[in-house]
């Protein structure tokens, strides 16, 4: 998506945020050597394996790291899926490394994890700019196929872990005629996108110092934006958005209190409104899919994520489930922000400030549920 080049860095953080868009110059756009002490050193206690296998399309060949522990034989697996955008297999931002940290902890846990750059991205092949959720979903279920032929991993017991439109992912696959063996979603949209944009939207602009003024022009305005959106054709949707765009940068003149946000806000980014990853994604009936499904399904949120707002995200999930149960249910995690790090907050201006990369809390969690689901052969922790 070549207009995520333009933004502005908090726009940038939005979009990182609740669709995880992270461009390469991010992780070192704050900091030189910004500390993270959760980056894994070694030595560790499991196998490291470049590899490569065909990814969900012709022509997509996705390169990852497969992290194996020592001396397991018939051992359960994870991939790990990534949220939108330039990202590469750590999900590299703001100089955190999430996937690394979780991919740590999770194989020296037990489990062998798999976690692959985006097509286009680092090593892999294919043309990520052009991909919907429902391309990337294909290619996660490529990495759950190349696992099952890997010898030492359980071709039962493979599991997907996906982050912000990755949870989506996993979600998706969980109601599908082939669902992995368990899926856990983080911070990953559930509830209609039509409506967790809003709050994206509105959270974020608070953040800016926006009054409810601004709050009704979202409102408004992403009502005119669903409705373009459903325009089948890609030319005559561009310029629908980009009028949509005009009217919204011409209602906050500099001396707007509001101006900050709106120039900040996706509104002002017609290109982005325009893409076909956009109209897919407003198109997801992620809930139906849910309540397709009947294998492992945890759904977790941050109560401080201002980007896929906790509330009406668990509680699309909570009425798809109908019954939460302990193999399938949902946890909110107080205090995390939607990289599940600790921020009372949630502000997307603090995720390079903040030190941690991911809560133990949520990590943990994400180990209990695989642990009482596909099970693991050893635990190193």
């Amino acid at each position: 998506m070549k207009y995520f080049a333009s933004l502005s860095r908090t726009t940038c953080c939005m979009v990182a945020a609740l669709l995880f868009t992270l461009i390469p110059f991010m992780a070192h756009a704050f900091a030189a050597d910004p500390a993270r002490p959760q980056i894994p050193r070694a030595p560790f206690p499991y196998e490291r394996r470049e590899v490569a296998f065909e990814g969900g399309a012709a022509g997509v060949t996705l390169a990852g790291t497969l992290t194996v522990p020592s001396g397991a034989t018939s051992m359960p697996a994870v991939v790990l899926v990534h949220g939108s955008g330039k990202t590469d297999r750590d999900e590299s931002a703001f100089g955190h490394k999430p996937f690394w940290v979780l991919a740590d902890a999770l194989s020296r846990a037990g489990y062998a994890v798999l976690r692959y750059d985006k097509r286009g991205v680092g090593q892999s092949t294919g043309d990520g700019r052009a991909a919907t959720t429902l391309n990337f979903e294909s290619d996660a279920r490529a990495a759950v196929d190349y696992l099952k032929r890997v010898p030492g991993i359980d071709p039962k017991r493979i599991a997907i872990i996906g982050h912000s439109e990755g949870g989506t992912i996993a979600a998706l696959m969980s109601g599908s005629a082939s669902p992995p063996a368990a899926a856990i979603s983080l911070g990953g949209m559930i509830a209609p996108f039509a409506e967790q944009i809003i709050l994206q939207e509105i959270n974020t602009g608070r953040d800016d110092g926006a009054d409810s003024h601004y709050e009704t022009l979202v409102r408004r305005y992403y009502g005119q934006v669903e409705q373009a959106a459903r325009t089948v054709d890609d030319a005559e949707r561009m310029v629908q958005m980009k009028a949509i765009s005009q009217a919204w940068v011409a209602d906050f003149p500099a001396s707007d209190r509001n101006a900050p946000a709106a120039e900040d806000s996706l509104l002002a980014h017609p290109g982005f409104l325009a893409s076909r990853w956009f109209r897919t994604f407003l198109n997801l009936d992620v809930a139906a899919a849910i309540s397709r499904g009947h294998g492992p399904l945890l759904v977790v949120n941050g109560s401080t994520d201002h980007q896929v707002a906790a509330g009406p995200n668990l509680n699309a999930a909570r009425q798809a489930l109908g019954r939460e149960t302990a193999t399938r249910h949902t946890l909110l995690l107080h205090g995390l922000n939607h990289l599940l790090q600790e921020s009372a907050s949630g502000s997307s201006n603090e995720y390079a400030s903040i030190e941690q990369t991911m809560s133990p809390r949520a990590i943990n969690a994400v180990i209990a549920f695989l642990n009482s689901t596909i099970g693991a052969t050893k635990n190193r922790m």
